[in-house]
């Protein structure tokens, strides 16, 4: 079921496509056995996860909203995730070289940290010149730490590395990690054994016991400003590095190149479509997340001429990727899906699951214990996954989302329950708000297999419910049943229907001007939305 497009216009500005699933029918995915394994979750995390950076055995994300913007997990136990220190400021993205890992903080500049315990400890912070800069993310090179900088380009930070004469605190600020309950174990080797100092209270696990204040030897690292690269167009969301050149991701502009001898400057441009948001590089080939146009495949190998070799439509919006050999991981908002990339003229989509976190951050690894690990998450926690089948069912509800818009009379709709795991899948029973009726309720679906339900609305008064789906799937487990619900809504005021009256509103316009809808009544009204995360 691939699809591969070339050559269609890059797509106009924004940050997501917004698919809304209308109450027709439904909006089909894959179906087969998915060929990814769910295998641990950790819902500790209640955030905005936009990446994440796998290092061994920790997974390091970046929390887009609020602080703490950094978060550390234990994964050497796929199956068990243990989060193991949270701190420092929202963060966009993060890039590791060696023992360093730098954190950007989208407008609050970046976030160094010494990683060779496992644990970050901060050693410097930068603030940007230029107020409002958005850090999106960046690369290390020698010295020199290239940002992609939103607005300006590509801006450059020296850095600067010793180690301490004595026994100070690392760069004067304290080595700590959060505290929270949860079920004790110490001794186990994983968070007690020296990476994390303390003893755990009563209800607490082992190594998560507050420690702030305490000092630490090691490194020390210093940012400063050291000028800044202008693109073709300002947009750059992610930048990689291979030969003697940056690879920036640019947004709605596609794949740039700069190159770094003599005087930095750019070479070469390569149209994309959808919105170039995230690089990786593996050889000659750069690959890059294209949001809800998919993923591509670049040859790099003369960076004068990238020549674009193929794309591959996601199943979600490619936000996120991690890069394991041949093996790509994509946080695609829902779904974490998983390509083969050894031949990068035709990319293979070899997994995927309707991800029970809403995968949008993603990252890849490989941890001590030599499994590929995956690592997604979004807004309801983290989930660790392995390149491997169910050996059970698994549950998929396609779509996540029904609006029926206004209900006079009982209208239907079909829905698709699917089974991507390789063991026999059974629904117990559905159960549905007040107002909805669904048949069949309990059935059986083969692996690989799809059963259709259908959704009946009746014209009740306004709704905004959920639908519950019970079954054998080993990985949905009670708390309201979040991972296998489906939203539905009917004669919903919330949200202006087809047909009815636009709400008044004013917004200010990129003339610096307010604009209200009223002075503009008989006149055909054109709104682009955008963000600035």
């Amino acid at each position: 079921m691939k699809t591969s497009r070339l050559g269609r216009p890059a797509s106009a500005a924004g940050i997501f496509a917004v698919t809304v699933f209308a109450a027709s029918g439904p909006t089909l995915a894959q179906v087969g056995v998915d060929g990814l394994r769910l295998v641990g979750r950790n819902l500790d995390q209640y955030a905005h996860v936009m990446s994440f950076q796998v290092v061994g055995d920790y997974a390091y994300a970046s929390v887009g909203f609020g602080r703490p913007g950094l978060e550390t997990y234990d994964i050497s136990d796929p199956a068990d995730p243990v989060r193991v220190s949270t701190q420092g400021g929202a963060s966009w993205r993060a890039s590791v070289s060696e023992h360093a890992l730098f954190s950007y903080r989208h407008l609050d500049g970046v976030e160094a940290y010494d990683i060779s315990s496992g644990i970050p400890v901060l050693l410097d912070a930068y603030d940007p010149l230029q107020a409002r800069t958005s850090y999106e993310g960046g690369v290390r090179v020698g010295d020199s730490l290239y940002v992609a900088s939103h607005q300006i380009g590509i801006e450059i930070l020296h850095i600067r590395e010793g180690g301490f004469p004595d026994s100070s605190v690392s760069a004067g600020r304290p080595w700590g990690v959060d505290s929270r309950t949860g079920d004790a174990r110490a001794g186990n080797g994983r968070v007690n054994d020296g990476r994390v100092d303390g003893a755990p209270a009563d209800g607490a696990r082992a190594g998560e016991a507050q420690v702030a204040g305490r000092t630490r030897v090691g490194p020390r690292m210093s940012l400063s400003y050291g000028g800044r690269i202008g693109l073709t167009s300002n947009a750059a969301w992610d930048i990689e590095a291979s030969g003697g050149y940056l690879f920036v991701a640019n947004g709605r502009f596609g794949l740039e190149v700069v190159r770094l001898s003599g005087t930095p400057a750019p070479v070469a441009t390569l149209p994309l479509p959808g919105l170039a948001n995230d690089i990786v590089i593996s050889g000659a080939t750069a690959i890059l997340a294209l949001g809800p146009d998919g993923v591509a495949t670049v040859d790099i190998a003369d960076p004068n001429h990238p020549l674009l070799l193929d794309i591959h439509s996601t199943l979600g919006n490619a936000f996120s990727m991690g890069l394991v050999g041949d093996r790509l991981a994509v946080g695609a908002y829902p779904y974490l899906e998983e390509y083969d990339v050894s031949d990068p003229r035709s990319i293979l989509r070899t997994g995927w699951d309707q991800a029970r976190v809403y995968a949008m951050g993603a990252g890849a690894g490989v941890n001590s214990a030599g499994d590929t690990v995956y690592v997604v998450a979004d807004w309801e926690g983290m989930a660790v996954y392995l390149p491997e089948d169910d050996p059970g069912s698994d549950i998929e509800i396609v779509p996540t989302h029904l609006d029926f818009g206004a209900v006079t009379t009982p209208r239907d709709t079909t829905v698709e329950v699917r089974n991507t795991g390789s063991g026999t899948l059974h629904v117990d029973f559905i159960t549905t708000p007040i107002g909805f009726s669904a048949s069949p309720t309990d059935f059986m679906v083969p692996p690989g297999g799809v059963q259709h339900v259908t959704v009946t609305a009746t014209g009740a008064p306004s709704v905004q419910g959920k639908i519950h789906y019970f079954s054998n799937d080993p990985d949905e487990f009670a708390r309201d049943q979040i991972f296998s619900t489906q939203f539905v809504y009917q004669n919903n005021t919330t949200f202006p229907q087809a047909g009815s009256p636009a709400p008044f509103f004013q917004l200010r316009g990129t003339d610096g001007n307010f604009h209200w809808l009223t002075r503009y009544l008989g006149k055909v009204v054109y709104l682009e939305f955008g963000a600035n995360w």
